[in-house]
């Protein structure tokens, strides 16, 4: 057998691992902040919307079931929304808008910019993108 797939694969692992500490050592306050505003959000009431493209989408997907599912051990369901799998909306908003329009109209139908309290605790978008660039996780703010 040959040793080609064994070399291929401890090259991937050994990029793996490198990615991973370039990230802990530029990104982790940054995956903070996110878990930090996204955890605020979720205690005032709040929830997650997430959504990105093409695998992206399947990431967002991912995170919203552990939300509301279950991550690690058992808790209340926590509310969040995967903006990409409701095929129905998206669809034909991008018929009906384009394409481009495809998170922003459900954002604006489902976000909110304050919680129920007033605070300025709003719910929290979260984009998923790659090749693993920091999540951009941020409250929703009105456009309008």
């Amino acid at each position: 057998m040959s040793s080609e797939p064994l070399v291929r694969l401890q090259s991937i692992f050994r990029e793996t691992v490198a990615s991973h500490e370039r990230f802990a050592g530029s990104q982790l306050p940054v995956l903070v902040a996110a878990a930090d505003a996204i955890s605020r959000s979720l205690d005032d009431g709040g929830k997650l919307l997430a959504f990105g493209n093409g695998g992206s989408a399947s990431d967002a997907q991912h995170l919203v079931t552990e939300l509301v599912g279950r991550f690690e051990k058992e808790r209340r369901s926590l509310p969040g929304v995967a903006l990409t799998a409701d095929s129905s909306v998206v669809t034909s908003i991008a018929n009906d808008y384009g394409y481009e329009a495809i998170f922003v109209r459900q954002i604006e139908g489902l976000g909110r910019a304050t919680s129920p309290s007033g605070s300025p605790r709003a719910d929290v978008l979260r984009t998923c993108s790659r090749p693993w660039s920091p999540p951009e996780t941020r409250a929703w703010s009105p456009s309008r």
